[in-house]
């Protein structure tokens, strides 16, 4: 059985010139069973198929409660990436994409073996990876905002990043996932108008004494810029 996924690379963009980014992460919770085709030189199997362009950064992870999974990964010229369990319940395949086109991957198990699985898939084209460090205010809002499409899945230590304008920056990694920027020489009020600018039409906003949250029509994304003693916070929250 083959499964298209209609991967849509969310892309984050301005009411005025600037660089889009492109950032998308989904899970699949699925079982293979009796119906699964079988293959005898590899196993009983369930297939996904997705786009990608050259260039693209692809994280796949696969676990199963119930058996020892394995995964292939097929390129659009049909090379095939194996990897099979390092531990008895999880797998997964970080790379970036050499071609453009279709690609597939397989979930595998042995062939007497059956049960659920939970296939996580998390993507970014090669600009949005990681923020220029000449990037201005409004194309790091539109970068921050654009990777908590995923949970802020491929930032880290070293890929932060950081804009003009900002003292620190850290990822909080809890429940919240929250991303925690903090900006110097300007005021609450320049800021929040900045913000409204950059972030267009498509969000609303709430507006207390020394917070202001954003919230974009459609989804669950949210912004909160605070006001704090030492200096204003921006905090963007995870989607979902």
């Amino acid at each position: 059985m083959k499964i298209f996924l209609m991967l849509l690379l969310v892309t984050c963009s301005l009411i005025y010139a600037q660089p889009d980014f492109r950032v998308s992460g989904y899970e699949i919770n699925g079982e293979i069973t009796i119906e699964n085709p079988v293959d005898l030189s590899f196993g009983r199997y369930e297939v996904y198929e997705f786009y990608l362009e050259e260039g693209d950064h692809y994280s796949v992870g696969l676990n199963s409660p119930d058996f020892w999974p394995a995964m292939f990964i097929v390129t659009p010229s049909k090379e095939v990436i194996i990897k099979y369990a390092t531990t008895e319940s999880n797998v997964s395949i970080d790379s970036v994409s050499t071609e453009t086109g279709n690609w597939e991957v397989y979930v595998i198990c042995d062939t007497t073996q059956m049960g659920s699985f939970n296939i996580s898939m998390n993507f970014t084209d090669k600009n949005s990876y990681a923020i220029k460090p000449e990037s201005d205010f409004c194309d790091g809002v539109q970068f921050y905002s654009a990777h908590s499409e995923n949970n802020f899945f491929f930032l880290n230590k070293s890929n932060l990043g950081k804009f003009n304008d900002v003292k620190s920056i850290s990822l909080v990694q809890d429940e919240t996932n929250q991303l925690v920027v903090k900006i110097v020489d300007d005021s609450f009020e320049d800021l929040k108008n900045k913000l409204k600018t950059c972030l267009g039409g498509k969000w609303l906003w709430k507006n207390e004494s020394e917070k202001t949250t954003y919230s974009q029509i459609g989804s669950s994304k949210k912004i909160v810029l605070t006001k704090t003693n030492n200096g204003n916070v921006l905090t963007f929250y995870k989607n979902g």
